[in-house]
């Protein structure tokens, strides 16, 4: 059976900035650095391409931790309260 209860206020709000933040790193991305739906990087550089693909790495992974920690401690109140 699924659990329909609302989650706390706090936690709600929580999770839904941590998604915001996530998509709105994603949008800034895709702003920034795209062209007609690709990655508009032209260096020739080896090492310079890595960097930059590392650095759209990092700005999504610190968006996608926040957001699993987020949900991580939304999802086990909502669990802990269901036994109470």
């Amino acid at each position: 059976m699924t659990d329909t209860r609302p989650l706390r206020p706090d936690h709600r709000d929580a999770v839904r900035e941590a998604v915001q933040a996530l998509l709105g790193e994603a949008r800034d991305i895709l702003f920034h650095e795209s062209a007609d739906g690709a990655w508009a990087y032209e260096e020739e550089d080896g090492q310079a391409l890595l960097d930059a693909a590392n650095q759209v790495r990092l700005r999504l992974d610190t968006a996608v931790g926040n957001l699993r920690r987020t949900l991580a401690t939304a999802q086990a109140s909502h669990r802990g309260r269901r036994r109470s």
